[in-house]
């Protein structure tokens, strides 16, 4: 039985202050001394517990929600999820591929572990615990445009055992082995169901 969960809600923000915009996204610090770093909280109140901090200069910030009163956005660190005051955060364009893809984009499951990248036209599958690799040709996606528009894409791919589809959709994503909470979620015949960020994960 897989242990990841994924609810299909668009996950939009509800306050008049912060523009519409599909989620997740990319934000960049900002108003930060260069000598300051950015407090991650454990909830949204400035009071909280400090779970991490960024640096003045710190971006690719993978934005997942914000708070009801839209004054703080939830980010993930450290396994966990926590927020970040917005006032401190400026919006980000997010670098696409030459499939319309997320350039940081990585989606990954559990039962067992495993990854999947874009590399070179290609979605890259590697199964974590035994490192084998599975190469899906990337032939099409749609609809192409951009993620802060984001209401799902389908990506046409091929290999050796035929043509499949593999989807990405918005909704709020767990994988079930951490707090993290994650805004898409990926479903695919030869992979499963994952969650998917767009943050470059080290």
């Amino acid at each position: 039985m897989r242990i990841l969960l994924f609810t299909l809600l668009f996950t939009l923000p509800l306050f008049a202050d912060q523009p519409q915009m599909m989620l997740p996204a990319l934000f960049k610090v900002q108003g930060v001394a260069s000598d300051d770093q950015l407090n991650v909280r454990a909830a949204p109140d400035a009071s909280s517990d400090i779970l991490g901090r960024y640096d003045a200069t710190a971006k690719d910030i993978e934005v997942v929600g914000f708070s009801p009163e839209g004054k703080w956005a939830q980010v993930n660190m450290a396994g966990q999820t926590g927020w970040v005051s917005l006032a401190y955060l400026q919006n980000q364009p997010i670098a696409l591929d030459q499939n319309n893809l997320p350039a940081g984009l990585q989606c990954f499951g559990t039962e067992p572990f495993w990854t999947l990248t874009p590399s070179d036209g290609t979605l890259v599958l590697t199964h974590q615990i035994n490192e084998k690799k599975a190469i899906f040709q990337i032939n099409s996606t749609s609809p192409a445009q951009y993620l802060q528009n984001f209401y799902g894409m389908n990506i046409n791919v091929s290999n050796d055992s035929g043509k499949s589809i593999i989807r990405i959709l918005p909704g709020r994503c767990s994988d079930g082995m951490s707090e993290s909470l994650y805004g898409l979620h990926i479903i695919g015949d030869d992979i499963g169901i994952g969650c998917c960020s767009i943050e470059n994960i080290k």
